[in-house]
């Protein structure tokens, strides 16, 4: 840790000054290009009982609707394949 400067929060803003950083994130930003490293899956567990309560049915309902799938793969770097699946 270099104790003359505060560590900028923002991956951007450390990577301007000159900071390392490494980070996981999608395709690119802005003019920053990331190196995939590995493909990495999420799941979001919600208990039945809870499902239908808000806010997890706001999330359900986005997370499994085509304009989320859409916006990801507009992003890229995201394989949407099982995006959205309730098992």
């Amino acid at each position: 840790m270099i104790a003359s400067k505060a560590i900028p929060r923002s991956l951007t803003s450390a990577s301007g000054m000159g900071f390392p950083v490494i980070s996981t994130g999608c395709k690119n930003v802005r003019d920053i290009k990331f190196i995939p490293l590995q493909t990495e899956c999420y799941d979001l567990i919600i208990r039945k009982a809870d499902a239908a309560k808000q806010p997890y049915r706001k999330i359900l309902d986005i997370v499994t609707s085509k304009g989320y799938r859409l916006d990801l793969e507009n992003i890229g770097g995201f394989n949407t394949r099982e995006t959205g699946k309730i098992l």
